[in-house]
């Protein structure tokens, strides 16, 4: 019987391997990156804000408001994958409802991309990710707020949102027939242990099986009411170990290649102890990217510093990934401080521990 360190083991040899046949384009995170992440991600949690009121007033959501959003941002980030990764990194959990709809959209537009769908299909995927839980508009506020875990009853009425959203959304004619599909199918698995319909394999909607994958990783890295956020690493972990069962292989290989092995805001353990943040990735090998280390040895928080751990004369590297969350400690506002202080993290002097 094969134990669970063997398991991890295996996981991780086989996210290294991927990661590293992956990027194409080192990342070079500024602060004015920053900024321009987070004015797209209020305007995508405004336009979100519009859609839900227009579905409550009994009006057709906006498309044209939607489809510009999506338009502007595969156009703005088409060459810069960096802005993706870090519009999705600014967590908004006290917005989850208008956020995660944002963030999910910015991943499938960066997995478009990678799986080298064209510009129109890559606009009617992210309508679909952006749209892909507008069912739940028609759910009792009680439940989607809801932060005990739900009773049988509460969840099979859960399950109907896929559909749900695709009949409210199938009669605005300007929604394309590929998003309503990718909408229906979003929770289907390839098992058929999904739903609304136990849909397989082909028979779910490619939009379905991109949205699956992202709409999973930033449910189960974002920290809501009813559950914890896990640290990156470890989502990508279980959506690895669920490849050809739940998730399409080529979608969870492109989001890890996407990301790589520790995206950016993992909060890692290094070898000598010290805690550090992910800040970028690194082209020549995303398991050594660039980090603001943020506690010495002991574990006591120091004036932060960034270093790159590929090509590091004191050959740091990373040990495992802790959980932002249970140490309470604020990746987010770490990335923040650090570029706020720099004009860029190259300009950055590193330090020996």
């Amino acid at each position: 019987m094969t134990s669970n360190n063997d398991q991890n083991t295996g996981l991780n040899e086989a996210l290294d391997r991927i990661a590293g046949e992956s990027s194409n384009a080192e990342m070079n995170v500024s602060w004015r990156t920053w900024l321009a992440a987070s004015t797209v991600q209020e305007r995508g949690i405004e336009i979100m804000k519009i859609v839900l009121e227009n579905l409550r007033q009994g009006r057709f959501i906006g498309s044209k408001l939607v489809a510009n959003f999506i338009s502007d941002l595969a156009s703005t980030c088409k060459n810069n994958e960096e802005n993706f990764i870090t519009i999705a990194r600014l967590k908004n959990s006290t917005n989850y409802t208008y956020a995660h709809p944002v963030n999910v959209c910015v991943y499938c537009i960066a997995l478009g991309s990678r799986l080298k769908l064209n510009d129109k299909q890559i606009l009617q995927l992210g309508i679909a990710a952006l749209l892909h839980d507008i069912g739940e508009v028609k759910l009792p506020d009680r439940m989607t707020s809801k932060s005990a875990k739900f009773t049988e009853s509460e969840f099979a009425a859960m399950q109907r949102h896929p559909r749900l959203g695709y009949e409210i959304l199938k009669r605005d004619p300007t929604i394309p027939e590929d998003s309503l599909m990718g909408i229906f199918h979003h929770h289907e698995r390839l098992d058929g242990s999904g739903y609304p319909s136990g849909h397989v394999g082909r028979f779910i909607h490619p939009f379905g099986r991109i949205i699956s994958v992202a709409e999973t990783f930033d449910a189960m890295t974002t920290s809501r009411s009813r559950a914890d956020a896990v640290p990156p690493s470890e989502a990508l972990k279980t959506l690895y170990s669920l490849a050809g069962k739940h998730y399409e292989a080529n979608v969870v290989k492109a989001l890890i290649s996407l990301l790589g092995i520790y995206p950016m805001g993992s909060l890692v353990r290094l070898a000598g102890g010290q805690l550090a943040v992910v800040l970028q990735q690194s082209k020549e090998d995303l398991s050594k990217p660039q980090v603001i280390v943020i506690s010495d040895a002991t574990g006591q928080r120091i004036d932060p510093y960034v270093v790159n751990l590929y090509g590091d004369k004191v050959e740091r590297k990373i040990m495992y990934a802790e959980n932002a969350y249970t140490l309470d400690i604020d990746t987010n506002g770490v990335i923040y401080d650090t570029l706020a202080n720099s004009t860029e993290v190259s300009q950055i002097t590193d330090r020996k521990i």
